[in-house]
Parts: C-alpha cells; sequence; structure tokens
C-alpha cells in the first residue's frame, strides 16, 4: 500500500471494527497501516473479507498475523490465479477494441506494471511479432506468472498506460481526454468507460470515482 490508500484502508479497519464490535484507535490504524504496507489495499480488503466470514471471535480486533493468515487462505483458495485470468482477459479485450491508439486505464493496477514489465502498451497493442494473435497463448503464461508474482508486492504501477496519440503529442491535451479508456469488468462483459486523466482529478478523487460518476450519469440517462 502506498499513502494514496490511507483512506481506503481506514474504511476496511472499521468495517472490521463494526463486525468484531471492537474499535479501533487511531493509534493502532497508524501502526497497522505501517505492518500491512507491504501487502497491496485490495490484498487487505480480501484479508478482511476472509475474517469477517469466519473469524468467530467477537469483542477483539483481529491481530496483524491473523491478516496474512486470512490472505493465505484467500490466495489458497485461486485468488490470486482467478484474478491473474480476469487481468489476461481484460488486456486481450483491451488490445483488441481499443489497442495501440487509446490510452487505457484498467480497474485493477498491477496489469499497468505487468505491461510495462512485459515491454510496455505501445509494444504489446501494436505490431511487436511476439503480440500476434498465434503468439497469445504463450505470451499469457508469460503474463500470469508476472502478475501471480507482481500482486504479492507492492510495486508501484503508472496511473494509466499511455496510447500512440497521447505519447506522439507530449502529452498536451486538454483536461478531459476522450481516448483515455477505462477498462473495467462487470458479469459476463466488459466496459471501456471515457474517464478524465488521473493529475486532472480534483485532489483525493481517483479513476474508481471517475469511472463510478460516468457509470450514475450513464444509468440516469437511460432511466435506470
Amino acid at each position: 500500500m502506498t499513502d494514496r490508500d490511507i483512506e481506503k484502508f481506514a474504511v476496511v479497519m472499521a468495517a472490521l471494527s463494526e463486525c468484531f464490535d471492537k474499535e479501533i484507535s487511531e493509534k493502532k490504524l497508524e501502526v497497522y497501516f505501517a505492518a500491512l504496507q507491504e501487502l497491496t489495499i485490495e490484498q487487505v480488503a480480501a484479508a478482511a473479507k476472509w475474517l469477517m466470514r469466519y473469524r468467530t471471535i467477537t469483542g477483539t480486533f483481529p491481530v496483524i498475523a491473523e491478516f496474512y493468515q486470512a490472505l493465505e487462505q484467500v490466495e489458497g483458495q485461486g485468488g490470486v490465479e482467478d484474478r491473474a485470468e480476469l487481468a489476461w482477459r481484460k488486456l486481450v479485450w483491451a488490445i483488441e477494441n481499443h489497442g495501440y491508439y487509446a490510452s487505457v486505464c484498467f480497474d485493477d493496477q498491477v496489469i499497468h506494471a505487468v505491461v510495462d514489465a512485459l515491454g510496455g502498451w505501445l509494444k504489446i497493442s501494436g505490431d511487436d511479432p511476439d503480440w500476434r494473435e498465434s503468439e497469445l497463448k504463450w505470451r499469457q503464461k508469460d503474463f500470469v506468472a508476472l502478475y501471480r508474482a507482481m500482486s504479492k508486492q507492492n510495486i508501484p504501477a503508472k496511473p494509466y498506460l499511455v496510447g500512440f496519440v497521447e505519447a506522439s503529442n507530449g502529452g498536451q491535451f486538454d483536461d478531459f481526454v476522450p481516448n483515455l479508456v477505462r477498462i473495467s469488468c462487470s458479469p459476463g462483459h466488459m466496459l471501456a468507460l471515457p474517464t478524465k486523466r488521473p493529475e486532472a482529478l480534483p485532489q483525493g478523487q481517483n479513476c474508481d470515482a471517475a469511472l463510478s460518476d460516468i457509470v450514475q450519469k450513464t444509468a440516469s440517462s437511460l432511466g435506470k
């Protein structure tokens, strides 16, 4: 986790506090954040969810070791493998439907780190022979292996992956960039929605919040 995850971390801890009927002090929150900092916020949330489901003790707050034990249970149940396979599906879908020219922002930032490790967005979405359709089954093995390793570490990732249009223009765009798409996943299908560049968002807001706003506006326009 990084400092930008503190608010999300506090929300997870507050949920645990309610679940186990035990308040957590601000100092204790800081200690837990430091002790769990090598994990991603997604891993902390997954561990917390497991504890809420299966921990039977109330009146005490889970100790730090319980988070790591819970995460082992989650990942031992195929959690990382499932996320890696879903991440691969998102990546291939984004390449096929948007590709080289568009800047993309995945809802799973581990994908950003893995793509960079594999040579970057322009390489894998362009004409590189290693990323032809006939070679994808081999690239999938590389991707999944890297995803599995990087998801267990707190590796900083870019907020989004820059496409050719933005790269060739030196990033000199207006605040809203139509060709920056957010790649997300809902049951049964993918979503690709225009959103704001992260540096153009109000302080404290991220790509998730921008996506949420767009989804709500879209639903309202459809009368849902």
